[in-house]
């Protein structure tokens, strides 16, 4: 049933850009003014070419010039300063004319306006961030160490299919959440099952039978290797080798930890789990 379903998925591809017009957009905003927009400023695009193209901010601080194709020039975008509110200026060491980069068809420029209102950090305060997030992703890689050691210690096998079965929960996981739609707790238990079913169907169809015949350990081994490049490529084959999301959980708002870092109820299942 997991292979009709998985089988259902419809892989979206890349995103093209189409030869012809560029545009040069962005958004203003006064950080001196929490971040509100500024209408009614006016912005230049000159290109090498010779030629000027005008455009204004909207109510949202929005504005976006288009560059016809023919003109394959490099371009200057410029604020007109003059045209700023009262009270409102480029931050002081930023400037008002940027000289963008790249081949894109859309050009996302930004100026800076009022203080620089950003908290910037030493390494020294990132420290008990990153270990919190590495004694955190230790966690996660102990579950699957655990598993990859009782297989070893049972059986002397050093299966190198593991990551690929841990995988298989995961992904049976995203399908039940995303695709078909149930809760994330529903989904999960849903993968539990799906997970031993598969773990069964695999000592069935596969490791059974290979001991019933006397293969050694070195002859399973390399057909774990076999089954590892077989499910990979089979998940990126509907995945495309993308990061895939829940529907729940997915930014979950951080709390602070006196002062030295923040956690999510995300990190507080990861932790249970082991």
């Amino acid at each position: 049933m997991l292979s009709i379903a998985l089988l259902g998925v419809v892989a979206v591809g890349g995103p093209t850009y189409a030869a012809g017009d560029r545009t040069v957009q962005g958004t203003l905003r006064n950080s001196a003014d929490n971040n509100a927009p500024v209408a009614g400023v006016k912005i230049n695009v000159q290109s090498s070419t010779g030629k000027t193209y005008t455009g204004v901010s909207n109510d949202q601080g929005r504005f976006a010039i288009t560059v016809p194709g023919s003109d394959s020039g490099t371009l200057a975008v410029i604020l007109d300063t003059k045209t700023l509110p009262d009270g409102v200026q480029v931050r002081d060491g930023a400037s008002n004319t940027l000289r963008p980069t790249g081949t894109l068809s859309t050009i996302t420029v930004n100026f800076p306006l009022g203080p620089d209102t950003r908290r910037v950090s030493t390494v020294w305060d990132q420290v008990p961030q990153l270990l919190y997030n590495g004694l955190l992703f230790g966690l996660v890689l102990s579950l699957g160490a655990l598993g990859l050691s009782m297989v070893f210690g049972t059986t002397g096998l050093s299966n190198f299919s593991h990551g690929e079965l841990v995988t298989f929960g995961a992904f049976a996981t995203y399908l039940g959440n995303r695709v078909i739609g149930l809760p994330i707790a529903v989904a999960v238990a849903v993968a539990v099952a799906l997970s031993a079913l598969f773990g069964y169907l695999n000592e069935k169809g596969l490791w059974g039978p290979l001991r019933r015949r006397g293969t050694g350990l070195i002859a399973m081994m390399i057909v774990s290797i076999g089954l590892q490049f077989f499910l990979r490529n089979f998940y990126q084959y509907f995945t495309g080798g993308r990061a895939l999301t829940y529907r729940e959980y997915v930014t979950p708002a951080g709390r602070d930890a006196f002062g030295f870092f923040t956690y999510t109820m995300r990190d507080g299942t990861v932790r249970f789990s082991v």
